[in-house]
């Protein structure tokens, strides 16, 4: 487990490194302008939506399908209809978002001069395609992962981050920012032609409904918790012009750094934990648990304090030029005060929730986090009225964060001590 947990870490540093140049890239083409803003507010919800998938539907299949390749019953016309029901699925629902793409831009974003409506629209409506091509993709790499093959998928995502800032260089000169658009969608393609199997088409409703009972509270939280990009550009957008590309910079390099310090784990954590709950090893999951969450905070905390300190000259260093000035470095350094909490919730967040998800909780892992969200959102907008400015989203991203981790934890105390009592009987 060490070697595969540092083989996909460093998979995952090496995706990261490419983000980092790509948004270096895309900062200096477009700077703090009104067309990245666009681009950034319709971006909000496909990211959100593929993030949910990655996040959740893997989380939600894994333990189900896990269960028939433990037990052979039929698992292979499991995962087919599975597959094509949840792709089929997935294409209506993009196809409605997209001929609904103004009122909800509306609804999510109040009116402000900060972007345009109608732009954000149109390039919402494209890349609301991401949604079924997300589900494929997480799909083929769950029965990669289920067949103990952890390396394959990480090395698509590798693949979709490489073809992204190509796409993004090849395109920019003729397409300016629908570039950007273009790439966010077509690097999610590449990924599927990497994990790519054949799958016979089949179809059973008793498994569709099966596993959408099960996936229903992931999303609900899911889209809860990864609300935090939701959470910064919309009360972003009601600061000073420029401040929404500032934020983003910062977010991105705060949740990349921590989270792929500790995606290893993330990774290789719930199919292990699944095996050892179906065959009762409760002592075994204990351990590896307690061993993953205290690995996860010192890093965490470790990354966290370690890109405060090194980010004014890295910022500096790497993103001025082009239509980024210096003005702008002086700008961004001032809000990474309110990312060090949040970085660290960013790393420790999937790991804290696992445990609960490898127990089939889906409803109670919804709970905790819809909760986490009311009251973030509640604490930012009182926050923000009473006068704290920027330091209203640094307060609403812990609330959200550490709201989600400490109700896990207390849950997955509650369980824990059931399943040893049980255990004992």
């Amino acid at each position: 487990m060490k070697t595969k947990t540092i083989i996909i870490t460093l998979i995952f540093i090496i995706s990261a490194g490419i983000q980092l140049l790509t948004q270096i890239i895309v900062t200096r083409l477009f700077g703090a302008g009104i067309e990245l803003t666009n681009f950034l507010v319709a971006v909000t919800i496909p990211t959100m939506l593929v993030t949910v998938v990655y996040a959740t539907l893997n989380d939600a299949f894994l333990p189900q399908y896990g269960d028939k390749l433990v037990n052979k019953s039929g698992n292979h016309n499991y995962f087919s209809s599975v597959f094509y029901s949840l792709l089929s699925i997935s294409l209506v629902a993009a196809i409605i978002l997209s001929l609904f793409s103004v009122p909800i831009v509306q609804l999510l974003f109040r009116e402000s001069s900060n972007f345009q409506i109608v732009e954000v629209s149109r390039q919402l409506s494209f890349m609301i395609f991401c949604l079924p091509l997300a589900v494929a993709a997480t799909l083929l790499g769950s029965w990669w992962y289920a067949h103990k093959h952890f390396i394959r998928f990480p090395l698509a995502q590798l693949l979709g981050t490489v073809s992204n800032i190509l796409l993004i260089i090849l395109l920019y000169k003729i397409l300016g920012i629908w570039a950007l658009v273009i790439a966010f969608v077509l690097n999610l393609l590449f990924q599927i032609f990497y994990v790519f199997i054949k799958i016979k088409p089949s179809f059973s409703w008793s498994n569709t409904i099966q596993i959408l009972s099960v996936w229903s509270p992931l999303i609900v939280g899911a889209i809860a918790m990864r609300s935090d990009t939701l959470l910064i550009r919309a009360f972003g957008l009601h600061l000073e012009p420029g401040s929404l590309v500032y934020l983003n910079l910062l977010s991105k390099i705060y949740s990349v750094s921590t989270g792929l310090f500790t995606v290893g784990i993330q990774v290789l954590l719930l199919p292990h934990l699944v095996d050892y709950f179906s065959q009762k090893k409760y002592h075994q999951a204990d351990r590896l648990i307690t061993k993953a969450k205290f690995t996860s905070i010192l890093v965490s905390v470790g990354v966290s304090l370690s890109v405060y300190l090194l980010s004014p000259t890295v910022i500096k260093f790497l993103f001025v030029g082009g239509k980024f000035t210096l003005e702008d470095v002086h700008k961004t350094v001032a809000l990474l005060p309110i990312f060090v909490l949040p970085g660290v919730g960013w790393g420790l967040s999937s790991v804290f929730f696992q445990p609960l998800l490898a127990m089939k909780k889906q409803l109670e892992v919804g709970i905790i986090s819809v909760t986490s969200l009311i009251f973030a959102w509640l604490s930012a907008s009182y926050s923000l009225t009473h006068g704290l400015g920027v330091w209203s989203i640094g307060i609403g991203l812990s609330v959200l964060l550490f709201g989600g981790i400490v109700g896990s934890e207390t849950v997955w105390q509650h369980h824990r001590r059931k399943l040893f009592s049980s255990a004992l009987l």
